[in-house]
């Protein structure tokens, strides 16, 4: 039986801990095909390596990620690339985030809007321009979209990639998006159900009217229910005035 990837903290400390079980497929790599695949435990020196030659970045900076980074790999779905069993490429989606008092939640996008975040796109230089990081951001699509999800978001590096995310699958670059005030890089988001301009603008109109719909109505039925009141106190007083003059 085979295992993916999954890290938890236990007693303030990272560990592997093996979960899922699935029937045992070995993993098959022919000269020069890539194979796409969810991460196993034994992966994770390999997902690390390729994170690392990656980045840009000073040896400190490069700890400081190090750390995010397995604080993050606990909580997310992680895909390699692997050419002749070697982990040439790795990428994750999420839908938890960690609270300040170290408690893990559904984050804010993906309670309201069951959206993913993607994150750890990385292709290691010499087998870049093949197409890999197309096709792990497409295996972790299918699978987001397999649970349910309603689409993804992430922090482009530059705005190359965040083009490139536009070109590749449709994403859209959000610029006025509160978060890029925070995070690095370029927002970028899609839905596995793209809205156009004309539905977002009807989306937009929609809540202001229902608003003012909402404030008529409690004003009309506000009048109305003085009025009915006013009816009631008239009719009583025309009732008591009769039974006196009898």
């Amino acid at each position: 039986m085979s295992q993916s990837l999954e890290l938890f903290l236990r007693n303030g400390n990272l560990e592997l801990v093996q979960s899922e079980p699935a029937i045992d497929r070995p993993i098959v790599s022919h000269p020069g095909v890539v194979v796409i695949s969810r991460a196993r435990s034994e992966d994770i020196v390999g997902i690390i390596y390729v994170m690392i030659t990656c980045s840009v970045g000073e040896g400190s900076q490069i700890m400081e990620w190090l750390m995010g980074w397995s604080k993050y790999l606990i909580i997310s779905k992680v895909f390699v690339a692997r050419i002749k069993g070697k982990i040439v490429g790795t990428m994750a989606y999420s839908k938890s985030a960690w609270l300040p008092n170290g408690k893990l939640v559904d984050a804010p996008e993906y309670r309201r809007n069951k959206i993913g975040y993607i994150w750890g796109l990385a292709v290691l230089l010499e087998y870049r321009r093949r197409g890999i990081g197309e096709r792990l951001v497409r295996k972790a699509e299918r699978d987001m979209y397999l649970n349910h999800f309603k689409g993804w978001y992430g922090n482009a590096a530059s705005e190359g990639v965040a083009q490139w995310y536009v070109g590749k699958f449709g994403a859209r670059i959000k610029r006025l998006e509160p978060k890029q005030l925070v995070a690095p890089g370029v927002y970028v988001e899609k839905k596995f159900y793209q809205e156009g301009a004309i539905e977002e603008l009807k989306k937009g109109i929609r809540k202001p009217v229902s608003f003012l719909l909402e404030e008529t109505y409690a004003q009309v039925r506000t009048k109305l229910t003085a009025s009915a009141r006013d009816r009631w106190i008239k009719r009583s007083s025309l009732a008591r005035r009769r039974q006196r003059s009898t």
